[in-house]
């Protein structure tokens, strides 16, 4: 059976975060879903590029940023 994985990888500067679900054909039960959260400071400036499959967005309290987002599937969400 295959097992849910994150890989997290730094370089240069950028961040980032890769998950992988096992995967699911018909009906399954049981199966977890990943959550993934990263805290930033609020004073953060800069780029954030986001590439999701699928899940919500929610991005809270930056003001200088340029935002980039691919979502795929859910519902994106962004505060100030």
């Amino acid at each position: 059976m295959e097992k849910n994985s994150t890989n997290v990888d730094t370089k240069d500067d950028t961040f980032t975060v890769k998950t992988t679900e096992k995967n699911c054909i018909g009906f399954c039960f049981k199966q977890k879903s990943s959550k993934i959260e990263i805290y930033l400071p609020e004073n953060y400036k800069g780029d954030i590029n986001i590439k999701n499959s699928y899940r919500d967005i929610i991005i809270d309290k930056f003001l200088d940023v340029n935002i980039d987002i691919e979502n795929d599937y859910g519902d994106i969400e962004v505060n100030n």
